[in-house]
């Protein structure tokens, strides 16, 4: 499969990769073991997810593919990937799509609301989806809510700080792009 994967990069010379950043590092590898420098590929942006990864990793890959990486948040029960994507000029974390999501940050055991900069559970509404709308969708996220910073995300005031736990509960919710610190 892994093989199968540099065989399309080559061929068809894609700009933005999408995949877990562990799996891109397998896709490097192989790419290596078949004698190509992953530095000269087409490849310019990879936005990852659905693992946690540190700025280490982040790091790693810029280098070994000369790209920007990029961090995306989702969840499987609001939306999947894309409540929250992180933009390339400040790389300072997801950024929640405040016109599709509203997010807000709860003490997770009397379900209150927090202000931002408080660490608490990420809760979402959601403001477009039709078929199923979401309300006050309890993640198990546990993060906080930050000022925005990137210049040029129109209509992102807030963002999620990276989540510091994740539960093993099915449920969950997207959120909003904001940024992460």
């Amino acid at each position: 499969m892994t093989e199968r994967q540099v065989m399309l990069i080559r061929d068809f010379r894609p700009e933005i990769i999408m995949v877990t950043p562990t799996y891109l590092l397998a896709i490097v590898d192989e790419m290596e073991r078949q004698g190509i420098d992953p530095r000269s590929t087409s490849l310019e942006i990879g936005i990852f997810g659905a693992e946690p990864w540190t700025q280490d990793l982040r790091r790693e890959i810029e280098e070994r593919l000369d790209m920007h990486a990029l961090d995306i948040y989702g969840l499987s029960e609001v939306m999947g990937p894309g409540v929250a994507t992180e933009c390339i000029e400040t790389k300072d974390g997801p950024h929640v799509w405040e016109d599709h999501f509203y997010p807000e940050i709860i003490d997770p055991v009397t379900g209150a609301v927090l202000p931002d900069g408080e660490i608490g559970e990420l809760v979402f509404t959601s403001l477009t989806k039709q078929a199923m709308p979401v309300v006050r969708y309890r993640t198990r996220d546990l993060t906080r809510l930050l000022p925005g910073t990137a210049a040029r995300c129109a209509g992102s005031k807030r963002s999620p700080a990276a989540p510091t736990t994740r539960s093993s509960c099915a449920a969950s919710t997207s959120s909003p792009p904001r940024s992460r610190n």
